[in-house]
């Protein structure tokens, strides 16, 4: 499930084991140099696939890695702060265990599995989840589960980008609760293949003294139960999960929403995402990425693409523009100006609509940027990161953990 709400779950979701888990990285210099590997999304919840994957070397151990000392667990426990313009500031707590299912696999990159919560002071909603990613064989397989349940409050728009400027938005409370499994296999080089079956309990309450939801959201959208099983592929040739320095991230995925699987709403969505990182004066960084999204019969409101989400153009409240297609281009300069500091300038353009060829100048939504990250964790290259960024109608603040691509 994606929301104007789920897009931050599926992003804490993320943060705590699913796709954005951690690979193995390059040895790291005497001097500090950052390395790079991608996560996609997004899934956030993402992983990464590109014609380029071969021409890339994988990332592998060093020699100190493949020692003893590398199989043992490690565990990490960070707070999860969080600040959005949808659902306000919030702080959690996250656990994340890094793990090797087998001492002798000395060339998978480490499973994760990983536990928290959140709390958004502003609205009054909340998240939890669990999840875990195992890697076995030589990452010759990868597994993921996960579940999770959120209560949100939120303001939800009309559909599409004319009508979400004109019309008023209405507050509603969300209650929802899912579980994903994911199962890839190595195709060959870097890029997997695979399958993914997604089950989502959705319930929206109008809050708000007015009655009725927005245009474009039926009544029967407002409680649904979807389940949807599809294909999913990935190229991931970066050089570290958190900070990447170089390589590509490539996740191409498609769901279908059929009773037979579970779901109460028979529709199709398909995603697209690309991010490349390029090294810049050996330890900076300048990150793209090209996102798409399209959906097909009769996809429920927070099914649908939503502008702000997988961290596709800061400055927009998740939801509050939405349609049947989307796409979104960006790039960040990420400019390491001390050991453990980092600042960041970014730019990028997007829109929604009903389909591809109806875009209009009305539907493009620009939006740029300014922030800071702190590598908390050197050894992962894990940041805080604090953003400011302007869209078209307003600006606001993001302070959350990791790349927001």
């Amino acid at each position: 499930m994606r929301n104007p709400t789920h897009a931050r779950l599926a992003l804490f979701v993320a943060a705590l084991a699913g796709p954005s888990l951690l690979r193995a990285e390059e040895p790291e210099p005497q001097r500090f140099k950052l390395s790079a590997t991608a996560m996609g999304s997004p899934s956030g919840e993402v992983s990464g696939t590109s014609a380029l994957a071969g021409a890339l070397p994988p990332p592998g151990l060093s020699a100190a890695e493949s020692k003893a000392g590398a199989a043992k667990p490690s565990f990490v426990a960070v707070p999860l702060p969080n600040s959005n313009p949808t659902l306000g500031t919030g702080l959690g707590a996250v656990g994340l265990l890094f793990f090797r299912p087998s001492k002798k696999d000395t060339v998978s990159p480490s499973s994760t599995a990983g536990l928290g919560g959140i709390y958004f002071f502003d609205s009054g909603s909340w998240a939890v989840a669990a999840g875990t990613r195992v890697i076995l064989k030589e990452d010759l397989w990868r597994l993921t589960a996960a579940f999770a349940a959120a209560d949100l409050r939120y303001d939800l728009y009309a559909k599409g980008a004319d009508a979400s400027s004109s019309e008023p938005p209405v507050s509603v409370r969300q209650k929802l609760s899912g579980v994903m499994t994911q199962v890839q296999l190595r195709l060959f080089g870097r890029v997997y293949g695979g399958v993914r079956y997604v089950l989502s309990d959705v319930n929206t309450a109008i809050t708000s003294s007015e009655s009725a939801p927005p245009p474009g959201v039926g009544e029967g959208e407002l409680a649904l139960r979807v389940g949807a099983l599809g294909p999913v592929f990935s190229l991931d040739s970066r050089d570290n999960q958190f900070f990447p320095l170089r390589g590509w991230a490539v996740d191409l995925r498609a769901d279908f929403y059929a009773g037979s699987l579970g779901s109460e709403a028979r529709f199709e969505r398909y995603e697209a995402n690309v991010r490349a990182f390029f090294p810049v004066r050996d330890r900076d960084v300048l990150a793209t990425q090209l996102y798409a999204c399209g959906t097909g019969g009769d996809a429920p409101f927070f099914l649908q693409c939503l502008y702000g989400s997988a961290g596709v153009l800061r400055g927009y409240p998740v939801g509050k523009y939405y349609d049947q297609t989307m796409f979104g281009v960006q790039a960040e300069y990420r400019w390491h100006v001390f050991p453990r500091w980092v600042a960041a300038g970014f730019v990028g353009v997007g829109g929604v609509a009903p389909g591809f060829g109806s875009y209009t100048s009305e539907d493009i939504l620009p939006a740029a940027g300014i922030g800071v990250r702190w590598i908390a964790e050197p050894k992962e290259k894990a940041t805080l990161r604090l953003d400011y960024a302007w869209g078209k109608d307003h600006g606001a603040i993001y302070f959350s953990i990791g790349e927001a691509f």
